[in-house]
């Protein structure tokens, strides 16, 4: 039998670990796993890396060594390398050979490989009469072998973790998102909330950190309970929904048909620029297409309605779709719904049949601009969400 040695050349102090691994290498009492393939624990291992504590490039020194071992597989037998210090550094991309002992030395502090050194030192095989080789001194593999199925089960779990932190993540950007949107659209409305600019600052450089699962769990709590606080100021009787098909209306009306109520709809549509139904700031803000078309940037109403009006038909909405609206609703909330459709123009298949049908709800006193602006408020700010701090000046004009 075979001696097989337990302290490495050069008489330097061994480690506890060391001992034990090379000891256990030599013992048989449990049997060796089934043959695995080489890359497959590579992979394992580079998921599962840090439980080694190993980094990136012991793991490219331990790749490099993987390729002098002939064939795919890891199995229990004949699994020592035995690569010159120039061999190795080439197939580790010019790795200096001091830097090649550092990571190799961590490699064997971490148990996935022994040192098997000759009485000098040098690494290499001596081979029986039949060319097969019946002795080799280098690098032992079998420990990397015999490890596979604790390197695949420490991958899987950080595999798992890792996916439950993305998903934390993903909630608190989600969540961070729809409440930057709740403080602008209630900003918006006039609506008094409590001071919440600095929690939402802290929360976006909160994320720009890796967090663990625990810190993740926490700032979605508070997330959560800022969203409750925020939908708990929304009015009550008015929703604020959308879809992609058809605008969501409100009814702010009775519909009763009265004559009193057809004066006031009159009224309305001829006080429209005078007790507009949004702040012409949100416009500007949430309709930046329409923005685009405009040469003053949408200063005033006038501006709003002359660019829509140009807008319209380019778009497939006829001008007597167009005269329709303005006759159902007026000039202001025809033009607000122009931006509206042209900022959703993607979703939106046909544009004429589109205001065609806001001018028919309209016409019912069951539309309201409202959960329009809100929605597209929603979807200008998802990415980035910006700060409020920013807005806050030009929402009221």
């Amino acid at each position: 039998m075979t001696y097989q040695q337990l302290a490495p050349f050069g008489g330097g102090p061994v480690s506890l670990g060391q001992l034990v691994a090379a000891r256990n290498a030599g013992r048989s009492a449990s049997p060796a796993p089934a043959p695995v393939s080489k890359w497959d624990v590579l992979r394992d291992l580079g998921v599962a890396r840090r439980a080694f504590g190993l980094s990136d490039r012991d793991l490219s020194v331990l790749q490099a060594l993987l390729t002098f071992l002939p064939g795919d597989q890891l199995s229990g037998e004949g699994q020592i390398v035995f690569p010159s210090n120039a061999r190795l550094s080439e197939r580790s991309h010019g790795m200096a050979e001091s830097t090649l002992r550092r990571h190799l030395a961590a490699l064997v502090q971490a148990g996935v490989l022994l040192r098997r050194d000759s009485p000098n030192g040098k690494r290499y095989a001596r081979r029986s009469g039949d060319g097969g080789i019946s002795r080799a001194f280098g690098f032992d593999l079998a420990p990397l072998h015999r490890l596979s199925g604790r390197i695949a089960s420490l991958a899987e779990q950080t595999r798992t973790e890792s996916a439950e932190r993305r998903a934390l993540r993903e909630d608190c950007v989600l969540l961070l998102r729809d409440c930057a949107a709740l403080v602008l659209c209630l900003q918006a409305e006039g609506i008094q909330i409590d001071p919440v600019d600095e929690q939402l600052h802290l929360s976006r450089r909160t994320l720009r950190r890796k967090l663990d699962r625990s810190a993740l769990e926490a700032l979605r709590a508070e997330l959560l309970a800022l969203q409750e606080s925020l939908l708990s100021t929304l009015p009550q009787d008015e929703p604020l929904e959308s879809t992609a098909e058809a605008p969501l209306v409100t009814s702010e009306m009775s519909g009763s048909g009265s004559q009193n109520e057809r004066h006031h709809k009159n009224s309305e549509k001829e006080d429209t620029e005078s007790n507009p139904p949004v702040r012409l700031a949100t416009i500007r803000h949430v309709c930046p297409e329409l923005k685009s078309y405009s040469q003053t940037g949408l200063n005033n109403w006038e501006d709003v309605i002359g660019t829509s009006k140009t807008i319209a038909p380019m778009i497939g909405i006829g001008r007597a779709v167009w005269n329709e609206a303005c006759t159902a609703m007026g000039p202001l909330n025809s033009a607000i719904s122009v931006g509206y459709i042209l900022q959703r123009l993607d979703k939106i298949k046909s544009p004429g049949g589109y205001m065609r049908q806001i001018a028919r709800k309209a016409r019912s006193e069951a539309f309201s601009l409202r959960p329009m602006v809100a929605s597209l408020l929603t979807a200008v700010n998802s990415t980035p969400f910006p700060g409020t701090k920013a807005l806050r000046p030009s929402l009221q004009n």
